[in-house]
Formats: structure tokens, sequence, C-alpha cells
């Protein structure tokens, strides 16, 4: 307890305290407050929750809630939302129009009635400059069915050769006079052949003159959902853009969230630092204070293995483990990896300071008695070099944190997770730097410079305090 006390007086330890605890506590907190998938790319349309109940309606064929529906959305003060209730409403009205005039199309152009059928088109709006006209479009379909009907008559004279009174009906229907005339004019043994497929023909138009005005009698909710359909569950978040309200440090190229991001990837960063230093210090003191403490062939023999290690860069061995594990990692073998490595440099110095320490007094009364080497090393060196060791642990969770970003970078690793490294490649990668989309790396940068600066100032605030000729 005295010896934090008297840490927290150095004003080095205590600024890279807070630059590591701000750091600590976006990574942990950060997340818990943003509940949102780091990964995704859309976000939930909160107007589509609000149009949930329009959608039903609709879906349901209930027009009448649905225009209420409409009517309650219409005091929502959104622009967006405001603009498609207006097409939502048209549609309504206009929707029973669209679905006649689509079947109105059906009738090809070898039809006899193709020319009437054009008309129909007409009224129904089918010629964008001339609005469409329900009671204009009603009057065609009459026309059309007196037609059908007189068609019907006049072949029913045919057949049974009583052909007086065709006169009479062709002078009424112009059309149907247009229709006769080929027929009359062929040999009248020819002429109930001839009423039947005039009969066939104009039973397939006459359907489509049934459908189209049921289409004008029944409300349709198609291009009402449509139009709604313009207002997506999810929407795709905008990539590379700047920091705003709503993203504070902007989006990168996979259209994430950059401040959420970064807080999963600053957890998974610290984690690997962390058991990497772990790791490195616990292998380095064991054999640092086992050679120290035994000297001799003991002591020779894992200096020499020490040395080894020291003499191959780690970075160099960390890149060929890597390599050769592929991408089928995740933290906890990254952090194994750079543990196992990292270990020379502690075992040195622990090895230099136990060296020192095992001739004193106090630790050969307590080889007299009889202690083993385990209990001596534990309890008469290791409170003496403490301190030491929790400055070596810092400087092995700075040296962690900096070769998981320097591999990740690299493009090593798991390229499915997020780390601070890991972000810079896809900065990298993708040209933000080259593009001056700066808010894809400073961040990421200063947040990595945070952590290991931090470290740093917390280790020499340490050794401030306890290395006697620096107090001195």
């Amino acid at each position: 307890m005295m010896s934090l006390k008297i840490m927290f007086r150095s004003s080095r330890f205590v600024t890279g305290f807070i630059l590591v605890m701000i750091v600590v506590l976006y990574a942990v907190f950060y997340p818990l407050i943003n509940r949102e998938n780091p990964k995704a790319d859309r976000v939930e349309n909160p107007l589509y929750k609000q149009t949930d109940r329009l959608r039903t309606a609709l879906t349901d064929e209930d027009y009448e809630t649905a225009k209420e529906e409409i009517e309650a959305l219409s005091q929502t003060d959104d622009e967006t939302l405001q603009d498609v209730l207006a097409q939502v409403n048209t549609a309504l009205e206009t929707g029973r129009i669209t679905k006649a005039l689509s079947g109105s199309k059906q009738v090809k152009k070898t039809n006899p009635l193709y020319n009437e059928f054009e008309k129909l088109r007409i009224t129904l709006g089918f010629d964008e400059s001339i609005p469409a006209d329900e009671s204009a479009a009603r009057a065609e379909l009459e026309k059309l069915t007196v037609h059908h009907n007189n068609v019907l008559a006049a072949a029913e004279l045919l057949q049974s050769g009583e052909t007086e009174e065709l006169e009479t009906l062709a002078e009424e229907d112009e059309l149907l006079q247009e229709e006769l005339k080929p027929i009359l004019e062929a040999d009248p043994s020819a002429w109930a052949e001839a009423a039947g497929e005039l009969i066939e023909n104009h039973e397939k138009t006459f359907k489509w003159v049934q459908e189209i005005g049921v289409r004008l009698d029944t409300e349709s909710n198609e291009e009402p959902l449509k139009a709604l359909s313009a207002i997506q569950k999810t929407l795709l978040v905008p990539k590379d853009s700047p920091p705003s309200r709503d993203y504070p440090l902007g989006t990168d190229s996979f259209s994430r969230n950059i401040i959420l991001e970064m807080a999963y990837g600053a957890r998974l960063s610290l984690f690997v630092g962390v058991l990497a230093g772990i790791i490195a210090t616990i292998i380095g003191l064991i054999l640092g204070l086992y050679a120290g403490f035994k000297g001799g062939i003991v002591d020779n023999v894992i200096t020499t293995l020490t040395n080894t290690f020291i003499v191959i860069p780690s970075m160099v061995i960390l890149i060929l483990i890597s390599v050769a594990l592929g991408q089928v990692k995740s933290g906890w073998i990254t952090g194994l990896i750079i543990g196992l490595t990292s270990w020379p440099w502690t075992a040195r110095a622990v090895r230099a300071q136990t060296t020192s320490l095992r001739h004193r007094d106090h630790v050969n009364m307590a080889r007299i008695t009889g202690y083993g080497t385990a209990h001596i090393i534990i309890t008469e060196i290791m409170p003496y070099i403490a301190s030491y060791i929790v400055m070596a642990f810092i400087l092995q969770v700075a040296s962690g944190i900096m070769m998981e970003a320097t591999i990740a970078i690299l493009g090593l690793g798991d390229p499915t997770s997020i780390s601070l490294g890991r972000m810079i490649n896809w900065a990298m990668q993708y040209e933000a730097v080259r593009s001056g989309r700066w808010w894809e790396f400073v961040p990421v940068a200063l947040c990595i410079t945070f952590v290991t600066f931090g470290l740093y100032m917390m280790n020499s605030g340490m050794d401030e305090v306890f290395n006697p000729k620096i107090r001195s």
C-alpha cells in the first residue's frame, strides 16, 4: 500500500496511468453503452418502425385503418416520411386505375378491337401528358360491353340465317358493321362458321373487359406497398464518411462505425498485450531467477539460450510463426506467440538482479537454515525485485501491444478480428492514407500511442521512485 502511495507521487506515473486508464475505460465501457455489432454495415431505419402499422393494414387490405394511419403519421415532422406518405396516399387513390391500365395493355395489336382498347388506355393514363379519367374509362368499358352484346346477337342471327335485323344492329354499332362486312360478302354457307369464330375471338377479348371493370371496382394494395417500400427496414451506412453527429469518428471503407470498431480493437489489443506480458514475464522471471540463484552450469546453459533468442530478432520469429500458422488464429494464440518470443530481455535482467542478491546475508542465512531453492527464491529474493518485476511486466505489455499492431499492419493474424493494427492495415489497404481520409487511421494511431506511451511513462515513473540512483 505504501509503495502505491509512493508511485502516485510521481507525476510521470500518474500521467501514464491516466493515459492508460482512458483507453481501458473506453475499451471496456463504450461497447456496453453502444450495443451495436462493430462489424455491422447497416443500421435500423427508425421510420420503418413508425410505419409498421400502416404496412400491416395495407398487407391485410384494411384500407380504412390504412387511411387512419396515414392521417396520424402525417403529423410527424420528417420530410422523407411525408414524401413517402404522399406517394402512398396517391397510390391508394390511383391504384385501381394503375391495375386497370395494366390489364388494358394485355390486348395485342392483332386484336380487331385494339384501337378501341387504345382509347381505353388513354382514359386510364397511358399517355402521361393526359391525366387519367375514371368516368371516361368506365364509359369506354360500357361501349365495349355493348359492342360485345351486339356481336353475340349478330352471330346468333348469322347462325340462324335470319339476317334481316343485321342492318339495324350494324347501324347502331359502326365497329360491328366493319366486322360483319367481310362475312356478309362471303358465301352464305360460310356465315355460321364465321359467326363461331367471331364469338370465340370476342369472348377472349371480353374477359379482359370484365377484368378491367373488376380492377376499377377493387381497391389495390400493390402500388401503396410498393411506394411504402421506399422506407427500408435497414439502411446501408455511407462508407468513408467523415465525422458527424451520428458517427463521431466517421465510418471506414466497410461502412462501420469507427468509434465503436476502435473500442473493440482496443479490447483485443489490450488483451493480447496483457496476455503476452504475463507469459513473457513468467517465463523470463522463472529462468532469470533460477539461473541467477543457481549459477554454474545451469546459469551458463540458460544464459546461452537467452542470448541465442536475443540474437535472433523476436519480430522475425513472430512473423515466421504467423505465416506458418496461416490465418487460423485468435487473440489467445497471438498473445501466446508474442509471449513465447519476448521473454529473453526479462530473463537476462532478472538474472542480473538475482545474481547481485544471491550472496546477501539473509539469503545465506536461509541456506544455512535448510530451506529449499524455491522457498529461498520466493521469500528471500523476489520481494527485493518485486518493483522491478512489475516494471518488466509493464514493458512487456507495451511491447506486446506494439508487436500485435505490427503483425496486424503487415496483414498477418486473424483477418476476421478487429484490432487496432488491423484497422490501420485496412486504412492502408483501401488507400485512406493516400486519399486523406484521416479519421480512418489517425484516431487509431493515437489510441495505440496513448496506451503504449502511458505504459512507458508508468514504467519511467516507477523507475524514478524505486531506482536509488535516479532518486538521489
